[in-house]
């Protein structure tokens, strides 16, 4: 029981002890406080009190300024009473604080009754002073006078005119100071009705002026001054002005001049209003302020030290407690009174707090575990992400596996196909070259070619959109005229539109010649595609071609008026082998819009197209073809006539080797050279063609790339280095070769090949090669004399046909021109029953010469109805009567 009771007397104890100690803090923090506010207030009064100090500086700087301005105007000039005024006014309107500004001009006693009476003088009034008593009457003779001559503003101070201030008690020291030092000087306060025509407490500033020949590269010499100026402050309305500006209310203000005996006081009190003080009322107010909190700054104005002396308004009032004490005496009860409370319920809190303590440790745990969960899951899923990635990149590695070997078997299975296809087409080229075959079997060889060559294309454009799929498409960029380019494109089309009855507007925008840098096959690939699909699927109407630059972007628009797309087909247009309704009926792979694409993508630009429902298609080309800043020159164009009846010229004989592994591709070029007259010899692989050049130092080589034992590539380099070795020159070599992703041009020729041929070959590539190569020239071949072949049964006996010419409308009956134009729409509507029936006809009438007829048929075979179109789009044109009237008729 007694360590019961024990316990309680004892926190009693402690709360009391501890109650009164906070009573102590409240009490002592309270004095602390008091205290530290009274040096803050003070701190802050003296703090206004320096800004009021230097602001007061300031108005008189200026004012000293204002004076120096006035009295600057009568440098060298007299200055009249009308400028002094404007001049004195604009000033006035700046500082409201200084009263007036008042010319003094030096009066001599001789000068004094002409002044007096002369009317920019005193106009008849005399020159007056004030004695001791402030009281006016006339002035006494001396030797110079110091009158008020002129006053700004002028009305209202008349009754200060006339007064001469050299002889005032209050104001001429200061005046005589000026006159000897020659700067401004400033007079004593004053407080006087009859110098400044108001109860203002106020200073006068003097400012010497010096006579009109005076300049400032003179010393100052007083004789030499012609008057005063001077500037009449009134002190009362500065100090309102400065205390208004820093906006500090509730001080009260002195200015004084320290120096003199009796000093006039400007006092300034704290409710902003202004009286002068002098005597012992002057003395008992500056010893009243002395005595308490106050401060003393001191003031520079016109050669004269003044003093601003400040008390606070709450210096003379009774210590008040206020908010701050107050407040610190409240929070020092309260925090007693919550101390006590605090020891009784610090027992309850402690346990409040273990309570809480073990909750907490409780909570800490459960997430500690549910952490842990979590991690567990991440981790599950960090490998399952690891997993698919790991998949993610096989499957990565399969695809690029898979599209190597695709391409790997696209170059394969084109190199493969290039070769018996160059077997075929060349044959076939050297088969259509003899004269004495029949007609009938001409025809078919023919229809072999253009097999043979549609194939060709087909593989092209294939091998072309697996290059594009495996990001393998290369540009080769060359100088080239634009606008040749675009011209030859458009006359082409321009016939193949007219002979559908079409319309080609063509609006090119662009300079006679306009030189770019580009890849001049693959944008007119792209050009003849959108031309080519507009005229194919334009039944009647128009074809528009606008060619435009944007600065270097070229817009290149082909618009027709054909049925349109339907938005469906728009949707999959660019798709490979993906055809609209109209494209499967007119024939093609769906490959041609898909390159086109590609192709523009690559080269930096884009192709869109767009079908309003039942206004046609447009399709927008925009290619990046800076302006070059050369012109181009024209790509040389081997000499000789048409593939096939040509030959080497005497005068430029070509010595050629052949490297080549196939034997048919070996025979074909072989007899091509041969037959054009070049000396030929060949090699089998690349080992025993280096051998042969070495040994026979031909004119020009042409080597294929893939052969056993060295092929082209290896050889080349051998050659290149033997040359050097042996310090010889290296003749031309051409690459000849059917490989579909190693056969471009600027692959090659980077290798170190002169050029390249592509299989199959076109012989009139040869015949350049030679040309631009080897120096070749080439002659027309004269006409072989052998007899004519036995004709088959069923067939007349014709000549070979060449080209087609053209027939001459003029020379054609009415009939022929209507079965030539049904036959040409139906050639452009590919209707392949409408083409032979024309034909039929044709060949009933017997309207054309046979050779003529022929070749239409043989075409129409072949399913050559763009060929078929241009045929008979020349027979209808004039300008071939002649050749058409030369072949024989054979019904």
């Amino acid at each position: 029981m007694t360590g019961r009771w024990r316990a309680p007397r004892r926190l009693a104890a402690q709360a009391l002890a501890l109650q009164g100690l906070g009573l102590g803090l409240t009490l002592v923090a309270a004095l602390v406080a008091s205290h530290l506010q009274h040096r803050t207030r003070l701190a802050d009064f003296n703090g206004h009190t320096r800004v009021l100090s230097i602001s007061l500086q300031d108005h008189l700087q200026m004012a000293q300024r204002d004076l120096e301005r006035l009295r600057d105007l009568h440098y060298r000039i007299d200055l009249g009473r009308d400028e002094l005024e404007i001049a004195g006014e604009a000033i006035l309107r700046e500082s409201p604080w200084i009263r007036l500004f008042s010319w003094l001009p030096r009066v001599t006693q001789a000068q004094r009754n002409a002044f007096e009476e002369h009317r920019d003088g005193l106009d008849g009034q005399s020159i007056r002073q004030l004695d001791a008593d402030g009281l006016v009457r006339p002035a006494a003779r001396r030797a110079e006078h110091f009158p008020v001559a002129d006053t700004v503003p002028a009305s209202g101070l008349e009754a200060l005119e006339g007064i001469d201030e050299g002889v005032d008690p209050v104001r001429a020291p200061a005046l005589h100071q000026a006159l000897a030092s020659g700067r401004v000087i400033a007079s004593p306060p004053f407080s006087s009705l009859s110098r400044t025509a108001s109860e203002a407490c106020a200073s006068v500033l003097y400012a010497p002026v010096m006579e009109r020949a005076w300049t400032l590269a003179e010393d100052y010499r007083p004789e030499r001054t012609r008057g005063l100026v001077s500037a009449t402050l009134d002190l009362g309305w500065m100090l309102q002005h400065v205390q208004a500006q820093a906006g500090i209310d509730g001080t009260e203000m002195l200015l004084l001049d320290p120096r003199q005996e009796a000093p006039v006081l400007v006092r300034l009190d704290d409710s902003r209003l202004v009286r002068a003080h002098s005597g012992d009322e002057a003395q008992a107010l500056l010893a009243g302020m002395r005595s308490g909190p106050h401060s003393v700054q001191s003031l520079q104005l016109g050669g004269r030290e003044w003093q601003l002396l400040a008390r606070p308004g709450w210096a003379g009032r009774a210590w008040q407690p206020d908010a701050l004490v107050l407040s610190v005496l409240a929070c020092g009860l309260v925090f007693s009174a919550l101390l006590g409370a605090l020891l009784r319920s610090r027992q309850r809190r402690t346990a409040e707090l273990q309570a809480a303590h073990d909750d907490l440790e409780r909570l800490v745990a459960q997430r500690t575990a549910a952490l842990e969960a979590g991690n567990r899951q991440l981790a599950a899923e960090v490998d399952e992400r690891r997993r698919l990635e790991d998949d993610l990149r096989q499957a990565s590695r399969q695809a690029h596996q898979a599209s190597q070997a695709k391409t790997m078997f696209l170059a394969n299975m084109s190199h493969e196909i290039r070769t018996p296809l160059n077997a075929v087409i060349g044959y076939t080229q050297i088969l259509l070259e003899d004269r004495t075959l029949a007609t009938p079997a001409q025809q078919r060889l023919q229809t072999i070619l253009q097999a043979g060559q549609r194939l060709l294309r087909l593989i092209n454009d294939v091998l072309d959109l697996s290059k594009i799929e495996a990001g393998g498409l290369q540009l080769h960029a060359a100088p080239f005229d634009l606008r040749q380019e675009i011209d030859e494109i458009a006359r082409l089309f321009a016939e193949r539109a007219g002979a559908r009855g079409l319309t080609l507007d063509c609006r090119i925008d662009l300079d006679a010649h306009e030189p770019v840098r580009g890849d001049r096959t693959k944008i007119g690939q792209i050009v003849m595609n959108l031309l080519g699909n507009a005229v194919k699927f334009t039944e009647q109407g128009r074809i528009g071609l606008e060619v435009s630059r944007e600065g270097d972007q070229v817009q290149i628009r082909v618009s027709d008026s054909g049925p349109g797309i339907a938005p469906e087909e728009l949707a999959q247009l660019f798709a490979p082998f993906r055809q609209g309704r109209a494209g499967i009926d007119k024939g093609g792979t769906g490959l041609g819009l898909v390159l086109a694409r590609h192709m523009a993508t690559a080269m930096g630009g884009g192709l869109e197209i767009s079908s309003p429902p039942g206004q046609g298609t447009q399709a927008r080309l925009s290619l990046p073809l800076p302006r070059q800043a050369h012109e181009v020159a024209a790509s040389p164009v081997p000499a000789g006539t048409l593939p096939g009846h040509e030959r080497l010229d005497p005068a430029t004989p070509v010595h050629a080797v052949v490297v080549e592994d196939d034997e048919h591709s070996r025979d074909i070029l072989v007899h091509l050279l041969d037959r054009l007259g070049c000396r030929v010899e060949t090699a089998h692989d690349g080992l025993q063609g280096l051998r042969l050049i070495g040994q026979t130092r031909p004119d020009i080589v042409f080597t294929d790339i893939r052969m056993p034992v060295l092929d082209g590539l290896r050889m080349l380099a051998q050659l290149h280095a033997s040359a050097a070795t042996l310090q010889h020159a290296v003749p031309p070599v051409v690459a000849v070769s059917a490989s579909s992703l190693e056969h471009e041009r600027r692959h090659y020729i980077e290798q170190g090949f002169s050029d390249f041929v592509g299989k199959p070959y076109a012989f009139d590539e040869i015949h350049r090669m030679l040309a631009q190569h080897a120096g070749a020239r080439f002659i027309a071949a004269s006409p072989d004399a052998a007899p004519e072949p036995e004709p088959e049964p069923g067939h007349a006996a014709t000549p070979i046909p060449a080209p087609c010419p053209p027939a001459p409308a003029a020379a054609l009956e009415a009939d022929a021109l209507a079965l030539l134009e049904t036959l040409r729409q139906a050639a452009l509507d590919g209707q392949m029953r409408a083409v032979r029936h024309a034909l039929d006809r044709i060949d009933a009438a017997a309207l054309l010469p046979a050779a003529t007829r022929e070749r239409l048929r043989r075409a129409a075979q072949d399913y050559a109805f763009d060929d078929l179109a241009r045929q008979v789009d020349a027979l209808l044109r004039p300008g071939a009567a002649s050749t058409a009237a030369q072949e024989p008729h054979t019904p």
